[in-house]
């Protein structure tokens, strides 16, 4: 008896019992033959719960879960994402800096221009009021500042409140004097000083300048 015999056997004992039953069993498939109407209806039975389970154990055993991935296009796509932001925010940073850089520029050309003025103001006015004198005092730097290595100062002083003539003088990044123009008189009592500072910003390399004028007179300075 074969295999599928023992299991019908197994399963109903009274189902090879039924008068005219004829089982003829072959390898690789099974006929079931009966005369009695019984013995098929039990065979069939049988057969079709046998099929339905070997159908769910078949799609259980074949069937295999999905594995999520990602393809070479959307690896080079997401890197491409990150270098772009990763490149923003670097040049961001860069012009950032640069602002702040600009910003101290402007700071120090204030002081420069504050620095450069209070030493003129401190000068005897008979010192003030003399060519040669300024030309020689305006040779050292406002201030001991880096800024003063890249910039130009002008300082023009005439008589006040009637100019009657303007002395002018600039002095380059390298310390270098220049007397632009002289006055006719300065008069002995009110002079008005113009002090300005230029530079090329950092940023961009543009023109900027500050300028500061102040009256001073003669008289004992406290």
């Amino acid at each position: 008896m074969t295999c599928w015999a023992r299991i019908f056997a197994k399963a109903s004992p009274d189902f090879l019992k039924y008068e005219g039953f004829l089982a003829v069993f072959l390898t690789g498939a099974t006929a079931v033959s009966s005369v009695s109407g019984a013995g098929i209806q039990a065979a069939n039975f049988h057969k079709n719960c046998n099929k339905k389970q070997d159908d769910r154990v078949m799609k259980t055993a074949t069937t295999t879960p999905h594995t999520a991935g990602m393809t070479l296009v959307e690896v080079m796509l997401a890197v491409l994402l990150v270098a772009t932001f990763f490149a923003s925010i670097f040049e961001l940073n860069a012009v950032c800096l640069r602002y702040i850089d600009a910003t101290k520029e402007s700071v120090a050309a204030l002081q420069v221009v504050h620095d450069r003025t209070e030493k003129l103001r401190n000068l005897a006015f008979s010192d003030l009021t003399n060519t040669s004198y300024l030309q020689t005092f305006m040779a050292a730097a406002a201030n001991s500042s880096d800024f003063c290595k890249k910039a130009t100062e002008t300082v023009q002083i005439r008589a006040y409140p009637t100019a009657n003539g303007v002395t002018a003088l600039t002095r380059n990044p390298q310390g270098t004097v220049t007397l632009n123009s002289t006055a006719t008189d300065l008069g002995s009592s009110l002079v008005q000083v113009d002090v300005t500072t230029s530079w090329n910003m950092t940023l961009g390399a543009r023109a900027r300048s500050e300028t500061t004028s102040t009256i001073i007179s003669n008289g004992t300075k406290k």
